[in-house]
């Protein structure tokens, strides 16, 4: 690389580094405060007109949300997040009415109603009339049976992937939906199978696990996940798709018992996984997305990465295994692995366009992409190819963040990174630029990684983000980071 070229490299990183580094900041920043406020929109209310009856997970991610029925609607409030103080507003036209399908039995709304729906920390529902012009209100338990929905989605794993079935994580997940594939009358039923807290194995949760190694038999994890698909009313079609969405329990626990080794948790994971598959239909693998395990503020990257590293490795090795959206980048509290409000949306914003992308093959951008690394000088260099979307444009920070390196053969439970001397950028084309570690010595066939850790260094910001999605200007949360891989020399 000429001087010339490498100055206006630097120049160009420098500049991402000040105006795009303010931006991301101020982007951020308005995610703590409002998670739509940068990049995009959120369509309120929600209006149901198709003369087909919808079936719509209760939405979440703004105050008091309303969804307005123009014809006989279904909405599925069997997720309304439990001991809300904000209801959600259900508005009916002259002729339409509205089954509410909760977990007890169906409710009924009838025309020219106006219906605040507030659901108790013990789960019940309790409906509160605001208006209605006719004198029709409520019905308890007058609710017609919902229809056969086009999909259904079960959850497993841990909290995260429970929250996204809760309010706001399901308002971002429908939003997303309409965005991605235009389509307004697809329908959902969701089944909660995720368990909070849980561990893979005993050695990890002692009551709370979902796998037996000693046995190779289902934990009762995996027990209570068979009995809710077992629940899903006849009627409704096989899942679609399993969303695991798991690992920080275990992060504190693995490499301490034989069962939690790297190579005994990830034949754990992958037999656990293929159990799952199988309870749904034995003959065909139906697809899971795996997210991998996201970010808190202590300080655990080695065991953290070490789960991350089987995840990633289950997903290259088995075709019906997916990369889920990274998260560790959306809005959390200190010191919590959990997302708030406007996390939780953003979470199911991003799992609508990867799931399009799994079920029908849809070719929606999800972050900037590595599309080659090459080993240079004997492996003292490591060039990154990173691009984006032809309609994208990324961050490209001077000290980016997040990546790590192992030497071949490494345990990441057992072996530290090797440290980085440098990194320099350099334009390729108008949306291609490499990235070139430099390890100051000679590593052949290492094993290079992104995210790296528990991500303690994810509140900076300083990572190859997009800035804008694809679609385009659609949506809300379009900065998504670079997509998580973990490879050698390709």
């Amino acid at each position: 690389m000429s001087k010339e070229t490498n100055q206006i490299c630097h120049v160009a990183a420098a500049e991402d580094n000040t105006v795009l580094g303010c931006r991301w900041a101020a982007i951020t920043q308005g995610q703590y405060a409002n998670a739509l406020s940068e990049g995009g929109r959120q369509d309120d209310p929600i209006l149901l007109l198709s003369p087909t009856p919808n079936l719509w997970v209760a939405p979440g991610a703004g105050p008091n949300p309303l969804v307005f029925c123009g014809s006989d609607q279904f909405i599925d409030a069997r997720f309304m997040k439990r001991g809300a103080p904000s209801p959600l507003i259900v508005q009916t036209n002259k002729g339409a009415s509205a089954s509410i399908v909760t977990e007890g039995g169906n409710h009924l709304i009838g025309p020219n109603a106006l219906v605040a729906i507030y659901r108790g920390a013990n789960g019940d529902y309790r409906f509160n009339p605001l208006g209605a012009a006719d004198g029709e209100g409520v019905t308890r338990y007058g609710g017609a049976e919902a229809p056969a929905c086009d999909f259904s989605i079960i959850t497993a794993g841990q909290s995260l992937a429970r929250r996204l079935t809760a309010g706001a994580g399901t308002g971002g997940f429908q939003k997303g939906w309409r965005d991605y594939t235009g389509r307004t009358s697809d329908s959902f039923w969701w089944l909660e199978g995720a368990i909070g807290g849980s561990g893979l194995v005993p050695a990890a949760h002692s009551t709370s696990y979902w796998w037996d190694p000693a046995t190779n038999t289902p934990g009762p994890n995996a027990l209570a996940w068979k009995a809710a698909l077992d629940a899903k009313p006849s009627g409704q079609p096989a899942p679609s798709l399993i969303i695991w969405i798991f690992g920080q329990t275990d992060a504190g626990k693995i490499g301490t018992d034989p069962t939690m080794t790297l190579d005994a948790y990830k034949s754990t994971l992958k037999t656990c996984l293929e159990w799952l598959q199988d309870q749904i239909n034995p003959e065909t693998r139906t697809p899971v997305m795996i997210c991998p395990v996201g970010a808190w503020d202590n300080p655990y990257d080695k065991v953290v990465q070490s789960v991350r590293w089987v995840e990633m490795d289950l997903i290259a090795e088995n075709d019906s295994f997916h990369l889920g959206p990274a998260y560790f980048d959306l809005p959390r509290p200190w010191e919590d692995v959990h997302h708030h409000t406007n996390g939780q949306a953003l979470l199911g914003y991003r799992i609508a366009a990867v799931m399009d992308n799994i079920l029908h093959g849809a070719g929606h951008a999800t972050g900037p992409k590595v599309t080659g690394i090459q080993a240079l000088d004997g492996g003292t260099h490591y060039r990154l190819t990173i691009a984006a979307h032809p309609q994208q444009q990324f961050t490209r920070p001077l000290a980016p963040e997040g990546f790590v390196i192992y030497a071949a053969e490494a345990n990441p439970l057992v072996d530290a990174p090797i440290p980085t001397k440098s990194a320099v950028w350099a334009q390729i084309s108008e949306t291609v630029w490499s990235l070139t570690f430099d390890l100051g010595a000679a590593f052949p066939d290492a094993t290079l990684m992104f995210p790296y850790g528990a991500c303690t260094w994810s509140r900076g910001g300083r990572w190859p983000m997009n800035l804008r999605n694809d679609p385009p200007l659609k949506g809300y949360g379009n900065v998504w980071p670079l997509v998580p891989f973990k490879a050698g020399v390709f």
